[in-house]
């Protein structure tokens, strides 16, 4: 069962059957991996870090390329991405945060696009397969996002559409940045995690060791 809440109030659950596994060639959205942070915690570029030899970028995008079959990359330098051969897409202002690389691959692409950070080395594919399922279900929701148990959003792996792009832009203009901000403003169906599930990512240096020891 996929336990969602739809609109704004993450407080009343309602149940639904999950869909099976989407294929890679019907789920009709974009992936975009969000590779422009500063990396200020980890000290070093997080996009890059080598895992088993292969660059955390890389293996993301693998990964994904079971499920999406357009994947992009949102970044600031392209130049250090070449070596993935897809398009990597600016910020239309750099430095102003995720929410800003949101609204800009969105402008450029106008079709709903699932957004993973690049700090995430598995993609916890029930998560990911509830989400798209969720899309399916709700197409007049702007946004599809997992809350935590605890109630925290997980904005950077969620799916967002174009039709979200004038309320992102009012809050830039507004110099609200968070992305949980929004969704106030709009239509969101929200996936409820279990106490067990999780979306893993690497922050620090420890949370890198921590994973590379127990490959």
């Amino acid at each position: 069962m996929v336990d969602f809440v739809l609109n704004h109030s993450p407080k009343s659950y309602l149940n639904g059957q999950m869909q099976p596994t989407i294929n890679v060639s019907d789920n009709g959205v974009t992936a975009v991996i969000l590779a422009g942070g500063e990396s200020s915690r980890m000290r070093q570029d997080k996009s890059l870090i080598s895992i088993h030899g292969v660059p955390l970028i890389q293996s993301i995008f693998h990964q994904l390329s079971t499920r999406f079959e357009k994947i992009v990359i949102s970044a600031n330098d392209p130049q250090k991405y070449a070596f993935m051969n897809c398009l990597v897409i600016p910020d239309e202002t750099p430095h102003v945060g995720p929410l800003m690389a949101i609204l800009s691959v969105l402008k450029r692409l106008q079709e709903p696009i699932f957004v993973v950070a690049t700090d995430i080395p598995e993609i916890p594919w029930t998560i990911l397969n509830n989400i798209l399922a969720l899309e399916r279900q709700y197409p007049d929701c702007q946004a599809i996002v997992p809350i935590t148990s605890t109630g925290e959003y997980e904005p950077l792996f969620a799916i967002y559409r174009p039709e979200i792009i004038g309320t992102i832009a009012k809050a830039l203009q507004e110099n609200q940045r968070h992305i949980y901000g929004i969704f106030a403003e709009i239509p969101v169906a929200i996936l409820a995690l279990k106490v067990d599930e999780t979306i893993p990512n690497l922050n620090h240096p420890e949370d890198f060791e921590r994973y590379v020891e127990n490959q």
